[in-house]
């Protein structure tokens, strides 16, 4: 039976700069003898200085002057890795909108559709608003929690989302 080499490592580079690579390669996270043995390999190429592994987070750092093509090869040549385009990640906004219609439905199906985030959001505001008045917080901090509060229920009432990406 033919001995078969294991499949290269997806390694990504996650930051670069002259001296200085990192990679990620994140099918080793967690497995240090996978991740040592490629630090020991990138370590005995003449153009690293120095090395770093975390395992926990598939993080190599490479310092040296190894530039990327030679770092792309070496990975290749010695199977230890290939350089793949890093993954696309979507930006924040959606990740925060995408939670808030979540919790939003959950609320609205705990309470039978009478409540929702928004209407949360705005009763939360104007408690912190009158706790800030009691605590004679008037002039600003009362006024703008009030206005925020205003502001969630015309948006809430008018089907604006909260938040826009």
């Amino acid at each position: 039976m033919p001995d078969h080499a294991p499949p290269l490592l997806a390694a990504h580079i996650a930051h670069a700069m002259r001296g200085r690579v990192r990679l990620r390669i994140h099918e080793a996270r967690g497995q240090p003898e996978r991740l040592g043995r490629v630090l020991d390999k990138l370590a005995s190429h003449h153009d690293v200085r120095e090395v770093r592994a975390d395992h926990r987070t598939g993080s190599v750092v490479v310092l040296g002057d190894l530039a990327i093509d030679a770092l792309r090869n070496f990975g290749r040549e010695q199977e230890l890795f290939e350089l793949v385009p890093a993954p696309e990640l979507q930006p924040l906004s959606e990740d925060i909108v995408g939670g808030l219609e979540t919790a939003d439905e959950r609320i609205r199906l705990a309470t039978g559709g009478r409540l929702g985030v928004m209407s949360l959001a705005a009763t939360a505001l104007v408690g912190i608003a009158a706790v800030q008045a009691v605590r004679g917080q008037i002039s600003v901090p009362a006024m703008t929690l009030l206005w925020y509060a205003f502001s969630v229920v015309l948006m809430a009432r008018s089907g604006r989302k909260l938040l826009l990406t």
